[in-house]
Protein backbone atom coordinates (compact mmCIF):
# COMPACT_ATOMS: atom_id res chain seq x y z
CA UNK A 1 0.00 0.00 0.00
CA UNK A 2 2.55 2.68 1.43
CA UNK A 3 4.35 1.81 -2.50
CA UNK A 4 1.64 2.53 -4.49
CA UNK A 5 0.99 5.44 -2.69
CA UNK A 6 4.57 6.71 -2.92
CA UNK A 7 4.00 5.98 -6.64
CA UNK A 8 0.79 7.89 -7.32
CA UNK A 9 2.69 10.96 -5.32
CA UNK A 10 5.39 10.90 -8.09
CA UNK A 11 2.99 10.87 -10.69
CA UNK A 12 1.48 13.76 -9.44
CA UNK A 13 4.89 15.81 -8.75
CA UNK A 14 7.89 13.91 -10.46
CA UNK A 15 10.69 13.76 -8.32
CA UNK A 16 9.79 15.21 -5.26
CA UNK A 17 12.41 13.97 -2.92
CA UNK A 18 10.45 13.20 0.08
CA UNK A 19 8.06 10.88 -2.32
CA UNK A 20 11.16 9.67 -3.48
CA UNK A 21 12.90 8.88 0.14
CA UNK A 22 9.55 7.24 1.00
CA UNK A 23 10.21 4.99 -2.26
CA UNK A 24 13.53 4.24 -1.03
CA UNK A 25 12.58 3.25 2.67
CA UNK A 26 9.63 1.21 0.24
CA UNK A 27 12.77 -0.46 -1.28
CA UNK A 28 14.78 -0.76 1.81
CA UNK A 29 12.01 -2.81 3.54
CA UNK A 30 11.12 -5.04 1.12
CA UNK A 31 14.68 -5.82 0.43
CA UNK A 32 15.25 -4.51 -3.23
CA UNK A 33 18.32 -3.09 -2.21
CA UNK A 34 19.61 -2.19 -5.29
CA UNK A 35 16.41 -0.02 -6.23
CA UNK A 36 16.82 1.25 -2.60
CA UNK A 37 20.59 2.27 -3.19
CA UNK A 38 19.52 4.17 -6.31
CA UNK A 39 16.66 6.05 -5.29
CA UNK A 40 18.46 7.34 -2.31
CA UNK A 41 21.00 8.57 -4.11
CA UNK A 42 18.73 10.68 -6.25
CA UNK A 43 17.08 11.90 -2.84
CA UNK A 44 20.20 13.32 -1.46
CA UNK A 45 21.12 14.57 -4.86
CA UNK A 46 18.63 16.61 -4.86
CA UNK A 47 18.30 17.46 -1.41
CA UNK A 48 21.34 16.88 0.47
CA UNK A 49 19.76 17.66 4.20
CA UNK A 50 21.76 15.93 7.27
CA UNK A 51 18.64 13.78 7.73
CA UNK A 52 18.77 12.11 4.41
CA UNK A 53 22.58 11.72 4.34
CA UNK A 54 22.33 10.26 8.01
CA UNK A 55 19.45 7.50 7.22
CA UNK A 56 21.07 6.97 3.68
CA UNK A 57 24.47 6.29 5.24
CA UNK A 58 23.28 4.07 8.13
CA UNK A 59 21.30 2.13 5.46
CA UNK A 60 24.50 1.83 3.62
CA UNK A 61 26.10 0.78 6.92
CA UNK A 62 23.59 -1.76 7.28
CA UNK A 63 23.75 -3.24 3.77
CA UNK A 64 28.02 -3.77 4.55
CA UNK A 65 29.29 -0.47 2.42
CA UNK A 66 30.96 1.41 5.21
CA UNK A 67 33.01 3.04 3.05
CA UNK A 68 29.74 4.43 0.86
CA UNK A 69 28.61 5.27 4.44
CA UNK A 70 31.52 7.26 5.31
CA UNK A 71 30.93 9.42 2.63
CA UNK A 72 27.45 10.06 3.29
CA UNK A 73 28.34 10.65 7.09
CA UNK A 74 31.16 13.19 5.47
CA UNK A 75 29.05 14.91 3.34
CA UNK A 76 26.83 15.70 6.91
CA UNK A 77 30.06 17.28 7.74
CA UNK A 78 30.36 19.48 5.20
CA UNK A 79 26.70 20.52 4.90
CA UNK A 80 26.86 21.53 8.52
CA UNK A 81 30.41 23.69 8.56
CA UNK A 82 28.91 26.89 7.05
CA UNK A 83 25.82 26.14 9.60
CA UNK A 84 28.89 25.86 12.43
CA UNK A 85 30.75 28.54 11.11
CA UNK A 86 27.77 31.16 11.46
CA UNK A 87 26.88 29.99 14.93
CA UNK A 88 23.86 27.54 14.26
CA UNK A 89 24.54 23.93 15.79
CA UNK A 90 23.05 20.58 15.38
CA UNK A 91 24.03 19.10 18.13
CA UNK A 92 20.72 16.43 17.77
CA UNK A 93 21.95 15.33 14.11
CA UNK A 94 25.56 15.25 15.91
CA UNK A 95 24.61 13.66 18.58
CA UNK A 96 23.07 10.67 16.14
CA UNK A 97 26.07 10.41 14.00
CA UNK A 98 28.98 10.36 16.82
CA UNK A 99 26.61 7.35 18.55
CA UNK A 100 26.32 5.24 15.34
CA UNK A 101 30.16 6.16 14.21
CA UNK A 102 31.93 4.93 17.60
CA UNK A 103 32.30 8.19 18.81
CA UNK A 104 30.55 7.79 22.29
CA UNK A 105 31.95 10.59 24.15
CA UNK A 106 31.35 12.78 21.78
CA UNK A 107 27.77 11.66 21.62
CA UNK A 108 27.18 12.17 25.15
CA UNK A 109 28.59 15.65 24.90
CA UNK A 110 26.46 16.77 22.05
CA UNK A 111 23.23 15.01 23.24
CA UNK A 112 23.23 16.88 26.61
CA UNK A 113 24.46 20.08 24.84
CA UNK A 114 20.72 19.39 22.78
CA UNK A 115 18.86 18.30 25.84
CA UNK A 116 19.80 21.22 27.60
CA UNK A 117 18.89 23.81 24.66
CA UNK A 118 15.48 21.28 24.22
CA UNK A 119 13.97 19.05 26.09
CA UNK A 120 11.35 17.19 24.08
CA UNK A 121 11.35 13.54 23.12
CA UNK A 122 13.98 14.25 19.88
CA UNK A 123 16.74 15.46 22.35
CA UNK A 124 15.44 12.36 25.01
CA UNK A 125 16.31 9.96 22.54
CA UNK A 126 19.53 11.05 21.28
CA UNK A 127 20.72 11.30 24.65
CA UNK A 128 19.42 7.73 25.74
CA UNK A 129 20.88 6.58 22.90
CA UNK A 130 24.46 8.38 23.02
CA UNK A 131 24.90 7.33 26.90
CA UNK A 132 23.62 3.60 26.04
CA UNK A 133 26.73 3.74 23.22
CA UNK A 134 28.75 4.96 26.07
CA UNK A 135 27.47 2.05 28.44
CA UNK A 136 25.52 4.07 30.75
CA UNK A 137 22.63 1.95 30.20
CA UNK A 138 21.21 3.05 33.52
CA UNK A 139 20.63 6.60 32.74
CA UNK A 140 20.10 5.87 29.32
CA UNK A 141 17.24 4.24 30.20
CA UNK A 142 15.77 6.99 32.02
CA UNK A 143 15.73 9.08 28.85
CA UNK A 144 14.49 6.22 26.63
CA UNK A 145 11.87 6.03 28.43
CA UNK A 146 10.99 9.59 28.64
CA UNK A 147 11.24 9.58 24.56
CA UNK A 148 8.87 6.45 24.50
CA UNK A 149 6.39 7.87 27.29
CA UNK A 150 5.93 11.16 25.12
CA UNK A 151 6.74 10.13 21.61
CA UNK A 152 4.26 6.92 21.38
CA UNK A 153 5.03 4.74 18.32
CA UNK A 154 7.89 6.06 16.96
CA UNK A 155 10.17 2.74 15.97
CA UNK A 156 13.59 4.07 16.23
CA UNK A 157 12.77 5.43 19.98
CA UNK A 158 11.59 2.03 20.54
CA UNK A 159 14.45 0.48 18.89
CA UNK A 160 16.77 2.00 21.10
CA UNK A 161 14.52 1.77 23.99
CA UNK A 162 14.85 -2.12 23.50
CA UNK A 163 18.43 -2.25 23.27
CA UNK A 164 19.00 -0.61 26.27
CA UNK A 165 16.89 -2.44 28.19
CA UNK A 166 18.50 -6.19 26.01
CA UNK A 167 21.78 -4.53 27.92
CA UNK A 168 20.40 -4.07 31.20
CA UNK A 169 18.59 -7.70 31.13
CA UNK A 170 15.74 -6.50 30.79
CA UNK A 171 15.04 -9.11 28.33
CA UNK A 172 10.68 -8.89 28.82
CA UNK A 173 10.42 -5.70 28.69
CA UNK A 174 13.20 -5.62 25.67
CA UNK A 175 11.42 -8.10 23.62
CA UNK A 176 8.33 -5.76 23.97
CA UNK A 177 9.74 -2.69 22.71
CA UNK A 178 11.68 -4.56 20.06
CA UNK A 179 8.36 -6.02 18.68
CA UNK A 180 6.12 -2.60 19.38
CA UNK A 181 9.20 -1.24 16.94
CA UNK A 182 8.62 -3.31 14.10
Amino acid sequence: EAREQFERGLVAVPDDPILLLGRARVYAARGEAEQAVATFERVVGARPLPDYLIEYGFYLDSLGRSADADEQFATVDAVQQPFEANGVRDDLTSAYVAAERGKPADAVKFARAEWKQRQNIDSADALGWALHRDGQDEEALEYATQATALGGDNALFLYHRGMIEQALGMDDEARASLDTAL
